[in-house]
């Protein structure tokens, strides 16, 4: 039997501290190397290494490559039938506002289908008018009155103090600053030094506010027809007008410009008119409904070789692909009734 390299490091140690041990320790620590050495030696690295081979779970079972071959071909027809819909139904059944546009009309997906062009824009227009009303109705702005430091001071939206998780970023250079805790970054030195330095922004800042304190305007399209609108809403990063968007109206000559408590906003700007447009030929005639697929079932992946393919498409040996046994069934007998 070999001796394990280390063991004899350890051997010739305790031979070389012989002298400084009582015969006693020497005894025990010879008699736990003996010990050491009697027992077998741990398996080889490359042996650890080997991984037991991967068990398909009770419940499950694993696809044969034809088997495998027939759920990429379910798979490309389904595809195939998601692209060639028509367009008036790919547009019902992707974009929600219409669906619901035609609910309020009392129209079925298949009559929504089956209606000539012309009959359809009245629905089209009322489901973009419903989108602009969804924008419209999103990150609702706060008033300056709410916390009229803040808005003066504000880089973009800016939250409520009274909405807990609420942020904005101050001209001073702060950022994601808790709206509620406005009065302590007010007192503090970083906002202090900028207030005591001229309240200096820089020519960057500036022209991104003032590019922010119109309306945005957003457009829309669906099946031949937009609209197009102003508005507040539709602008994520909305600057609130102040003494440096607005100098003339908001900045040292207002009579209020020293006192935060009076300090109001100007006027927002009138928005524009709401556009609607329709093209003068109608591109969508009536279409008959192209029924979809059933979803095919859900397949689990085991990779049988760590320096095999990733690739989930790959049609080699790498990959174990499983289904749960009632999945499998039910797989086997939508494709044999699609073939």
């Amino acid at each position: 039997m070999t001796v394990n390299p280390n063991l004899a490091t350890l051997m010739s140690l305790v031979e070389d501290l012989q002298d400084q041990m009582s015969e006693g320790k020497y005894l025990e620590a010879m008699n736990a190397l003996r010990d050491l050495h009697r027992r077998p030696a741990p398996p080889a690295a490359a042996a650890a290494a080997a991984e037991a081979p991967f068990q398909v779970p009770a419940g499950s079972i694993e696809l044969t490559p034809a088997e495998w071959q027939l759920y990429m071909e379910a798979k490309a027809r389904r595809d195939r039938q998601r692209q060639h819909r028509p367009e008036v139904q790919k547009e019902y059944e992707g974009y929600n506002k219409l669906k619901e546009a035609c609910d309020e009309a009392n129209v079925t997906l298949h009559e929504w289908m089956a209606m000539e062009h012309s009959a359809r824009i009245p629905i089209i227009r009322r489901a973009l008018e419903l989108k602009m009303k969804q924008e419209n109705g999103h990150r609702p702005e706060v008033s300056p009155e709410v916390c009229p430091f803040i808005a003066r001071h504000a880089i973009g939206r800016w939250g409520s103090p009274y909405t807990p998780d609420a942020t904005w970023n101050c001209v001073c250079g702060s950022k994601n600053i808790l709206s509620k805790n406005w009065k302590t970054h007010e007192q503090g030195d970083k906002h202090q030094e900028w207030h005591n330095g001229n309240r200096i922004v820089s020519k960057a800042k500036k022209a991104w506010m003032m590019a922010h304190t119109g309306p945005g305007t957003s457009t829309h399209r669906l099946l031949g027809s937009s609209i197009s609108y102003e508005s507040y809403g539709a602008n994520f990063s909305l600057q609130t007008p102040n003494e440096w968007t607005h100098p003339a109206e908001l900045g040292e000559n207002n009579p209020h410009y020293h006192s935060f408590k009076e300090w109001k906003i100007r006027e927002r700007e009138p928005l524009g008119p709401i556009t609607l447009t329709t093209d003068a030929i109608p591109l969508y005639p009536p279409a008959v409904y192209s029924p979809a697929f059933p979803p095919l079932p859900h397949f689990r992946c085991h990779i049988r070789n760590r320096n095999g393919s990733y690739d989930h498409n790959d049609t080699n040996d790498n990959w174990i692909r499983m289904m749960s046994n009632g999945d499998h069934m039910l797989f086997l007998e939508m494709v044999f009734q699609e073939i």
